[in-house]
């Protein structure tokens, strides 16, 4: 029996390890220690705050400790308000390597980049919002962090995995183009510099110079990349899917208006995004800071004042559709079938997580694993009454009503489904497959309900998909092509106004010719 225990012991660390190792784990609470040697840190890093320089502290991160750690403050209104209005929590941002280079946090990370949770008392938007994100794109992770300075507790804050490097060679393979889309509205932008005055991609000249203060290039990216991107967003949009990943574009799109995201590109600041190389010779858009997903902002950049709690439950599917200001959503959805496909994505996220509630299940057990945690936080925001309450009804942050997620989402749901654009008979398609004989590739598919079957594809250069319609007959949709100008692809089935993709989550699935 001592060896068959002792394999099972074996079995049972070795997971446990791995467990330990998963600094993101949705349903591990971390905890950090921060130890700085100034008596006057608070003061030293709202002083260099501007300039976003750091001073080194002593961390203990779940128990082990790492010296020489660089820190600063974060964020805007989150950081603001939390010294002006609370005077407690601060949002901190965290790099290991800033003075030792090799040195990194668990599990390879070199960053820990700490929310307060500004304007969201259920303490789930985050975590929420990121956790459905992923299911359709690449984007970071997120969890909850007890934090602590020189031993005093700071509170129960949102740790959200890093856009830098290391996350772009994890999701796309490749560490390339980096690009932070956020306007710093303390830059000063040269009178000769027109539009734009917000990261919306609008194009304003090949002069880098007026796009400093609203994009940030990283780590020594140039400028002309994301120059040309725009240029060509503006001048010859069909030809955009050189430089852009377009369904990741549409993702973020579709997923923005399901959620009423509007601390986004698709709000009034059209912001809180990256663009980062998407190992296909693209940039792709990754969504970023969700703390007011779900309705926590209320401006969507049409209106002038905020919106209210039912126009957020009926913002439309084209909120900016036909504003030139917004080129990622009036010129890419002027394409019929990005339209389509756009509105496909849209109705996936509603069937995945609204239309069975799994969004509300997934929110009560996270409220429930943290209950706990929210309670010992006596430096949180809002009152541990709104945390309970703003899962499914309004609760206040200051002066402000947030709108409970359930309140929103039950009605968006129903406004969606109801739309005459969403209530219409779907196309279907199923079983694509393909075959290579000789040179060449068949591809084909079962369909019903489709005027027409569009393949996209694209080879082993990646860049942009190329499109032809399938040849239909009996229920069949086939497709001859070059083996060698294929290797990734997608069907659209396309209705009255209505179109099925396959596979459902392309983007981040295509299927493969080997």
């Amino acid at each position: 029996m001592l060896r068959p225990l002792l394999l099972l012991l074996s079995i049972i660390t070795w997971g446990t390890s791995l467990h330990a190792q998963d600094l993101y784990d949705l349903y591990r609470v971390q905890e950090l220690r921060i130890y700085f040697d100034s008596p006057t840190w608070e003061q030293d890093l709202a002083t260099i705050k501007s300039d976003k320089s750091r001073i080194p502290a002593r961390v203990q991160l779940n128990g082990k400790t790492y010296d020489q750690v660089g820190v600063r403050f974060k964020g805007n209104s989150s950081y603001n308000n939390a010294v002006k209005v609370f005077q407690r929590k601060i949002p901190f941002n965290l790099d290991a390597n800033e003075y030792l280079p090799q040195q990194q946090f668990e599990g390879g990370y070199t960053k820990l980049k700490l929310a307060n949770g500004f304007r969201d008392p259920s303490f789930l938007r985050e975590v929420l919002a990121y956790r459905i994100a992923r299911d359709y794109m690449h984007a970071p992770r997120a969890n909850f962090m007890r934090v602590y300075v020189n031993d005093q507790y700071y509170g129960l804050y949102n740790s959200i995995e890093a856009i830098n490097g290391r996350f772009a060679l994890q999701e796309f393979g490749v560490d390339g183009l980096l690009y932070k889309c956020d306007q710093d509205f303390s830059y000063e932008r040269p009178t000769r510099c027109r539009q734009p005055v917000k990261p919306t991609l609008a194009f304003a000249g090949m002069d880098s110079v007026c796009y400093q203060g609203i994009y940030e290039p990283k780590s020594g990216a140039p400028w002309l990349p994301l120059l040309q991107l725009m240029q060509t967003l503006e001048r010859d949009p069909t030809e955009v899917g050189e430089q852009l990943d377009i369904n990741a574009a549409l993702w973020m799109l579709a997923f923005n208006s399901v959620l009423v995201n509007l601390d986004s590109y698709s709000g009034r600041l059209a912001h809180n995004y990256y663009l980062l190389s998407n190992g296909r010779s693209q940039l792709a858009p990754v969504v970023w800071d969700m703390n007011l997903a779900f309705g926590g902002f209320t401006y969507d950049g049409d209106k002038d004042g905020p919106l209210t709690f039912e126009e957020m439950k009926e913002l439309s599917p084209f909120l900016h559709y036909r504003d030139a200001q917004y080129p990622l959503i009036s010129q890419l959805l002027q394409d019929e079938d990005n339209r389509l496909v756009y509105l496909a994505m849209m109705r996936t996220i509603l069937e995945d997580w609204f239309n069975n509630g799994k969004y509300r299940q997934e929110a009560q057990r996270v409220q429930q694993f943290i209950d706990a945690q929210v309670q010992q936080d006596e430096q949180k925001f809002y009152s541990y009454a709104s945390f309970k309450r703003n899962l499914d009804q309004s609760a206040k942050a200051g002066k402000s009503n947030i709108i409970g997620i359930t309140e929103l989402m039950e009605g968006r749901k129903q406004y969606l489904n109801n739309h005459p654009l969403f209530n219409r008979s779907l196309p279907n398609i199923t079983d694509a497959r393909h075959t290579k004989s000789g040179s060449d590739v068949t591809i084909t598919a079962s369909y019903s309900g489709a005027d027409e079957v569009v393949l996209y594809y694209r080879g082993a250069r990646g860049g942009a998909f190329k499109r032809i319609p399938m040849q239909l007959e009996s229920g069949r949709a086939t497709t001859t092509i070059l083996a060698t100008e294929v290797t990734e692809y997608y069907l659209v089935a396309k209705g009255d106004k209505a179109a099925s993709v396959a596979p459902r989550k392309v983007g981040l699935e295509y299927y493969k010719v080997e």
